[in-house]
């Protein structure tokens, strides 16, 4: 609760609110709908992501879950396994991932604090996504049971 209290005091003091973000990846949504129909492009972005989270695992520990499970959706969209996701929810993720590999953003990534802004993006796009990422995890979580159901 107060780092969370912390991170927000700090992007206040950066001028960062929601209005900001939403802006920032309202500019990225045409990149982010190249990326989407561009499957090299978004296996691409995916493994930058990845790479990044992996990297930074311990300053994204507020936003961790979140990001891996839109990884994850991504993946299995991208890869046709999962298709019942709205192309906008898509865009979303893409846009805020995106902006997340970015070093130059808002606050830079090499200044102390420089991920405070992609945790709160991630933070964001997961608030916009939840109820299809709800949707991804059921639909994982049968799809696991019927696996084990077979063996």
């Amino acid at each position: 609760m107060a780092k969370e209290k912390k991170r927000r005091s700090f992007l206040k003091k950066k001028n960062i609110d929601e209005s900001t973000l939403r802006e920032r990846l309202r500019r990225l949504n045409p990149r982010a709908k190249k990326y989407a129909k561009n499957p090299k492009e978004t296996e691409k972005l995916l493994r930058q992501a990845r790479e990044k989270a992996d990297e930074n695992q311990s300053p994204l520990k507020n936003v961790w879950q979140e990001l891996q499970l839109m990884l994850e959706m991504l993946r299995a969209w991208w890869k046709k396994e999962y298709q019942h996701v709205p192309y906008k929810s898509i865009v979303a993720i893409i846009a805020g991932l995106i902006y997340f590999v970015s070093p130059i953003d808002l606050v830079p990534d090499f200044l102390p604090g420089g991920l405070i802004d992609d945790a709160a993006v991630i933070s964001f796009v997961f608030k916009q996504v939840q109820k299809d990422l709800e949707d991804f995890k059921e639909w994982k979580l049968q799809r696991d049971n019927t696996i084990d159901a077979d063996e």
